[in-house]
């Protein structure tokens, strides 16, 4: 660079006019090439109103994460409380909840909420083995059932923080899961009636001991106060669709006082395609006894544009 200002001071006559040439042509490929050799920028996408909480479990002996998501007016609304959703799969997920909770907001089908991910540290966590061993009720092998501990570390460590730490509707919680987290979340619903009001199961990994937990549930009860979605992909690996199926018609057949039961088949999806439909469906009718009232973002965005 200090030749070319050289060029520029001292260039005369022609020898000038060819100096600055030069050096507007030396510049302009400096400019060109400069980025090549620059380091990337570190930018990442993010997540915005979001935050991990770290937990160790006395009951799992493992460490846990929460992902938390708040709405994004609450900081603006000190006397506002939202119900929780608390869900399955964070890792995988909360992108996916994040996406369908905004467009919902939006078109004013669902209140607003505060979101909890279950989740694991670690760079490399290996999230397959880590869910089955929380989310499975029975143990088949040594990666299986913990679901009993899991619950309660749920019950007594994560709400109690979650609830002392944020402005939430202590009266509305809500449970959801896909796959083993679906079965996870009807087996809390038998387990824990009360400490849950609102479920989501979507394509539930349903097995035999469910249908033994229903059955259980029901020499001993008439009564479940909860509203579920329930639901599985039409196009579904049959033998996994099938119990489904019938554990759809088995709960109806019960017909428990105060069970609001939507079961529903999402058409031309197979396992892990069903949720983005499983949850925008079921965010709409767990939520539904609460909707908000007046127009759609779109309606109003539209009245504002065009008064009368």
């Amino acid at each position: 660079m200090t030749d070319l200002i050289f060029f520029v001071r001292y260039g005369t006559g022609r020898n000038k006019t060819n100096s600055l040439s030069r050096f507007f042509n030396t510049l302009l490929l400096v400019v060109l090439i400069l980025p090549l050799f620059l380091p990337a920028q570190d930018r990442h996408f993010t997540l915005t109103n979001t935050h991990y909480i770290l937990l160790k479990s006395e009951l799992t002996q493992r460490e846990h994460e929460l992902i938390v998501f708040l709405p994004g007016g609450y900081e603006n609304s000190p006397e506002k409380y939202y119900p929780t959703l608390y869900f399955a799969d964070a890792y995988w997920d909360m992108p996916l909840l994040y996406s369908i909770h905004g467009q919902l907001v939006y078109d004013n089908v669902i209140p607003e909420l505060i979101m909890i991910g279950f989740s694991y540290p670690g760079e490399n966590a290996n999230y397959g083995q880590l869910r089955a061993r929380d989310f499975t009720p029975i143990r088949v092998n040594e990666n299986s059932g913990d679901a009993p501990k899991f619950l309660e570390f749920i019950e007594n460590t994560v709400i109690p923080r979650i609830e002392s730490e944020y402005r939430v509707d202590k009266t509305d919680r809500a449970l959801s899961g896909n796959s083993l987290g679906g079965l996870f979340t009807l087996y809390a619903m038998y387990m824990r009636p009360g400490l849950f009001r609102r479920y989501i199961a979507i394509s539930p990994a349903v097995n035999p001991y469910l249908f033994s937990v229903d059955e259980a549930f029901a020499k001993e009860n008439k009564s479940m106060n909860a509203r579920l979605f329930l639901s599985y992909g039409g196009d579904e690996y049959a033998p996994f669709r099938d119990p489904i199926i019938e554990f759809q018609k088995q709960i109806s057949a019960r017909i428990y006082i105060g069970l609001e039961l939507l079961n529903y088949r999402i058409e031309g999806e197979r396992h892990s395609g069903v949720k983005s439909e499983g949850y925008s469906r079921g965010l709409r009718w767990v939520y539904k006894d609460i909707a908000p009232d007046g127009p759609s973002g779109l309606d109003r965005e539209i009245n504002r544009s065009n008064p009368k």
